[in-house]
């Protein structure tokens, strides 16, 4: 994220609080139910908290590159299952979560 421009001054604390509150609230479903979700779907779960968490107060392109990047990390570390079933051209971003 040091190459990358917040669209207004925020310190880390809250980007984290924020991934967190994020995670609580898409987990929520499941404590309820006392249930617990399948392995992908609760990487893709973390995936979209964690990029919604880092990534919301950045412009369109920021989102972009930081998406391009987390993606190839992903793939890297053999977890294509956490990436969300994206259309083409689209970033986890424009995703609507279905779960």
């Amino acid at each position: 994220m040091r190459n990358i421009k917040l669209v207004m001054p925020c310190n880390d604390s809250i980007l984290i609080t924020q991934t967190l509150n994020l995670l609580a609230a898409s987990l929520k479903a499941y404590v309820d139910e006392n249930s617990i979700p399948a392995e992908d779907t609760y990487r893709r779960i973390l995936c979209w908290c964690v990029m919604w968490g880092f990534g919301g107060l950045l412009e369109p392109e920021g989102r972009k590159i930081i998406w391009s990047k987390f993606v190839e990390i992903l793939e890297e570390n053999k977890h294509k299952d956490a990436i969300p079933p994206c259309a083409e051209g689209q970033t986890i971003f424009e995703w609507v979560p279905d779960w």
